[in-house]
């Protein structure tokens, strides 16, 4: 029997029942049969937590999931109105060598794109060369990372979280959501930036070993875009005008 809903929160029925065990139609019933309709945000995700055990993304998104097929949210947007972007990635490495790349110089310098090399830790601020600053505010080692994100065109700070996934093998799986968005003009071009950030990321990881070395062919194609392999900085203005250029939204 075809299920009654394919695609939920930009997720298929087959990618989360291989991920959680069930499609959207069963987690629908499950959540119904437990009152959830009437539940907070919050307490649904609780509940998938300590009932059925998810983990922190898939919580998430079994629970927006839900609120949109019941007609509590749209797609795209929060409880308030608010926008949101969601996408994530594969990768061929532990969890464990994930996090050592993404909290890595060279994996920083790829995603966060910080002015000068920072500490990565809870608290510490950081600056991006095209005006995009915030704060790191929370995280748990190999597991999630949360911070805030704000350009001088945004009437408000948003947020951005990045979950990192086991999975069978030496595979993980690396989920960023942007939440909090006020104006969404900002949806897609977001959604490019972290899009190509994630592929980035995956050709990073071809030649990232666990104790944060690069392969001699990755140095070499680094020194030759002007930078040096271990520090976030190098060409500046080609990094400032490809950001601007994939950050910030059209103005109408």
């Amino acid at each position: 029997m075809k299920p009654r809903y394919e695609t939920l929160n930009r997720v298929g029925a087959d990618s989360l029942k291989k991920h959680t065990g069930k499609n959207w139609d069963q987690w629908i019933a499950i959540l119904n049969r437990a009152g959830a309709s009437e539940w907070s945000h919050q307490t649904t995700a609780i509940h998938l937590r300590d009932r059925h055990r998810l983990g922190p993304w898939w919580q998430q998104i079994v629970t927006t999931g839900y609120e949109i097929a019941i007609g509590k949210r749209i797609e795209g947007r929060n409880l308030k109105g608010e926008f949101s972007v969601s996408i994530s990635r594969t990768f061929p490495v532990d969890r464990r060598t994930l996090w050592q790349m993404i909290t890595s110089a060279q994996g920083l310098a790829v995603w966060l794109r910080p002015m000068s090399e920072i500490e990565f830790v809870a608290g510490n601020f950081f600056e991006r060369d095209d005006g995009i600053f915030g704060q790191i505010r929370t995280m748990k080692s190999e597991e999630r990372v949360r911070l805030t994100w704000q350009d001088g065109e945004m009437s408000k700070k948003s947020v951005l979280q990045l979950y990192l996934i086991k999975r069978k093998g030496r595979k993980s799986v690396l989920a960023l959501s942007h939440n909090h968005l006020v104006d969404g003009r900002w949806r897609e071009p977001l959604r490019a930036l972290w899009k190509q950030a994630l592929e980035d990321l995956l050709k990073l990881s071809a030649d990232f070993s666990a104790d944060g070395s690069e392969s001699k062919e990755t140095a070499s194609a680094a020194k030759k875009q002007g930078r040096h392999p271990k520090s976030p900085g190098g060409n500046s203005a080609a990094r400032r005008a490809s950001s601007r250029k994939s950050v910030r939204p059209k103005r109408k």
